[in-house]
C-alpha cells in the first residue's frame, strides 16, 4: 500500500502485512499507525477482488495514477509494532537490599544540546578574560570583544592604571574566535530547529528530509568543531591578556636590547613577569562555563543519535545496588 507519512509528508510504500501496526518513517524517524485494510479484503475465505489502484493521499485528487508513476516513493522494508518492553530489574545481589535502575531518557536527550547552546549564547556577553588587579575587573572583555578587539574599562580602575590607550594600541581582533562565532551561530539555529520543527509538522524540502535522521550527528559534529576552535584560541591566548603581555614587552625594549648574559635574560624575564602580574590577567566565569556546556552539548547530541540508531531496542541502563 502507498500512503503519506503524517510527520514529513513523504510518500511511503508499505507491505500490507503491517496494516494496523505502528511504523517508523525511515526519513524523519517519526512513528505513525498504518491504516487497517478494509474488512472485505482481509476476511477469511473471501475471494480477493481486483487489486485497487494505489492512492496518493492528496486532497482533492479524484484519479489514481498507476503504481509505476509514484513520485519518489520510499519503501519501508522493516516494520516494528511496539518498542521492545523494558526487562524487569534483577533482584539485588547477595548482601544488598536495594537496586535502582538508571536509564537514558529518549524524551530529554534531544533537548540537551539546544539548551546548552542557548546558554552559551547568553555567556557570549559575559566576561571571558580581563585584567583583575586587586581582584577588581578593571579591564574586561566578552567573547565579542575578544573577537573584534574591544573591551570595557572600570572608571575607578582606569584612573589608577591609566592603561586603556596602551591596551587599545596592542589589542588585535581574533580570526579564530570569529570562525568560532561563524560556526556557533548557525549551530544554535540548527539545534533549536531540530526540536521545534518536528513538533510543528511542517512540510520540509526533500533535501532537508533526507538529512533529518542525521540531525543529531550533524549537531554533535558542529559543536565539536566549535569547541576545537575555542580550545585553539585558548592556546593562543585571549585578547586582553595578549595585549597586556605586548604592552609589558614594549616597556622593556631597551633592557631586552642590552641583555647579553644568561643572568641578564633571567633578570629581564623576572622583571617582565612582575610587571605583568601587576595587571593580574585572568579568565572569567563565562569562558569556563562555555567549555563545560560545549562538552555537554556534544555528549547530549551524540547520545541522542546513538539512541535513534538503536530503534526499538531497550534503553541502555545502569543498575546501582546498595
Amino acid at each position: 500500500m502507498n500512503l503519506l507519512c503524517p510527520n514529513c509528508q513523504k510518500m511511503l510504500t508499505i507491505d500490507e502485512q503491517y496494516a494496523g501496526q505502528m511504523m517508523r518513517c525511515p526519513l524523519c524517524s517519526g512513528t505513525f499507525l498504518v491504516p487497517s485494510l478494509a474488512p472485505a479484503h482481509v476476511a477469511a475465505g473471501s475471494t480477493p477482488g481486483p487489486e485497487p489502484a494505489p492512492t496518493y493521499g492528496f486532497a482533492g485528487s479524484s484519479s489514481s495514477p498507476p503504481r509505476t508513476e509514484l513520485p519518489e516513493t520510499v519503501v519501508v522494508e522493516k516494520a516494528t509494532s511496539q518498542p521492545t518492553p523494558e526487562p524487569t530489574p534483577p533482584a539485588p545481589p547477595s548482601g544488598y537490599t536495594r537496586t535502582h535502575v538508571l536509564r537514558l531518557n529518549a524524551e530529554i536527550l534531544p533537548w540537551i544540546a539546544p539548551v546548552c547552546l542557548a546558554l552559551i549564547f547568553i555567556l557570549l556577553f559575559f566576561n571571558w578574560d580581563g585584567l583583575y588587579p586587586g581582584g577588581y575587573g578593571v579591564y574586561t572583555q566578552s567573547a565579542w570583544g575578544s573577537a573584534f578587539a574591544s573591551f570595557s574599562a572600570d572608571p575607578v580602575g582606569e584612573k589608577v592604571l591609566q592603561a586603556g590607550q596602551p591596551l587599545r594600541d596592542n589589542l588585535h581582533a581574533s580570526w579564530v574566535l570569529i570562525l568560532f562565532l561563524l560556526v556557533f551561530l548557525p549551530l544554535l539555529v540548527l539545534a533549536v530547529a531540530s526540536v521545534v520543527v518536528p513538533r510543528l509538522q511542517l512540510k520540509l524540502p526533500p533535501a532537508v528530509q533526507q538529512l533529518m535522521p542525521w540531525k543529531s550527528a550533524i549537531i554533535a559534529g558542529l559543536a565539536a568543531l566549535a569547541l576545537v576552535l575555542l580550545l585553539f584560541q585558548l592556546l593562543l591566548g585571549l585578547g586582553l591578556e595578549n595585549a597586556a603581555a605586548r604592552m609589558v614587552d614594549n616597556q622593556f625594549t631597551d633592557q631586552a636590547a642590552a641583555a647579553q648574559t644568561p643572568e641578564d635574560h633571567q633578570t629581564l624575564a623576572i622583571e617582565k613577569g612582575r610587571a605583568l602580574d601587576g595587571y593580574s590577567p585572568g579568565r572569567g566565569f563565562g569562558l569556563r562555563m562555555t567549555v563545560i556546556l560545549s562538552l555537554l552539548a556534544i555528549a547530549g547530541a551524540g547520545l541522542d543519535f546513538w539512541m535513534e540508531r538503536r530503534g526499538n531496542r531497550p534503553r541502555p541502563r545502569l543498575d546501582v545496588s546498595w
